[in-house]
Formats: structure tokens, sequence, C-alpha cells
């Protein structure tokens, strides 16, 4: 069921909109400014990417929801990428070259 154009016309849906989309995306900038300028831009973005994964956790722990094959296959591929992500590149090259020279 989709809701008519009606619905906009609500000062509530008004106001919402102007909040998520004003205040709170301020907000989001100024505290990645922030962050970025404390903590740098590298592992500003690794917090970043960690979102999901604590939104999933909380979502479990605080709203029982259920985890599902989907959530689960996500979280590790966003852990999985993290660790990678965060692999000194010349000890990467390094095994790359062992494994190539094995087989």
């Amino acid at each position: 069921m989709t809701p008519g154009s009606e619905i906009l016309l609500k000062t509530e849906v008004w106001s919402n909109l102007i909040f998520l989309g004003f205040i709170a995306c301020a907000a989001r900038y100024s505290m990645w400014t922030m962050a970025v300028e404390t903590i740098g831009p590298d592992r500003t973005a690794l917090y970043l990417y960690l979102v999901p994964v604590i939104c999933l956790v909380c979502s479990y722990l605080i709203l029982g929801e259920n985890l599902t094959a989907w959530s689960a296959a996500g979280t590790f591929l966003v852990l999985f990428g993290l660790i990678l992500s965060q692999l000194d590149s010349s000890s990467l090259k390094k095994r790359i070259r062992k494994a190539s020279e094995i087989s």
C-alpha cells in the first residue's frame, strides 16, 4: 500500500524531512570533519566501514531482530575487506610471491 499525495501536506512530514535534510546532515558533516582532524582520514574511514556491522549487532541485541544468512555474509565481507585493507602492502606482496613460487 503506497501513501497518497495527501501525506505530503502534513506538517510533521515536512518537519521530519527538514530535520533529516539539514540538521542531521550538518551534524554528520561536522562530526566527520572533527574525526578526520582528530584521528586522521584512514582511521576515520575504518570506523565508517564498521557502521553496518555495529548496526547489525545493535539491532540484534537491542531490537531483537533475527540474524540472517545474508546479514552474516555481509558482516563477513565487511570485516574481511577491512582486514585486507589494513594489511601492510609489502608483506602482502611477499606472501603473494611465495604463493606463486610454490605453485
